[in-house]
């Protein structure tokens, strides 16, 4: 919002770069804290935000540390949402908008 109301283009390969490191940083969290809800609503936020930048992304590293959460993660999610667990509904709703920033069917 700041950029677009001072008119100010962003460095976007730098700001592409950075943007790809933290999203891989924050995947590899993710990875030792999968039940967190705080964190996943966070990566998918910023992908947002990358996104309404048009960011070149280099996500190669964060779709590999997805594709492993979502093959141990998703079923024992699904499981908990089926049986009522509200948290895992939402865990779920997360990670499936996640997974289309990160072009990966979990379906």
């Amino acid at each position: 919002d700041q950029l677009k109301k001072w008119d100010i283009e962003p460095e976007k390969a730098e700001l592409g770069y950075k943007a790809s490191w933290k999203i891989d940083a924050l995947m590899e969290q993710l990875g030792r804290e999968p039940d967190n809800c705080e964190l996943l609503k966070l990566i998918k936020e910023l992908l947002d935000i990358t996104a309404s930048l048009q960011l070149d992304l280099n996500l190669w590293k964060a779709q590999n540390s997805f594709f492993f959460l979502a093959q141990e993660q998703y079923p024992v999610q699904t499981e908990k949402a089926g049986a009522g667990d509200e948290q895992a509904s939402r865990w779920l709703e997360l990670f499936q908008r996640l997974a289309e920033h990160m072009r990966i069917s979990i379906d």
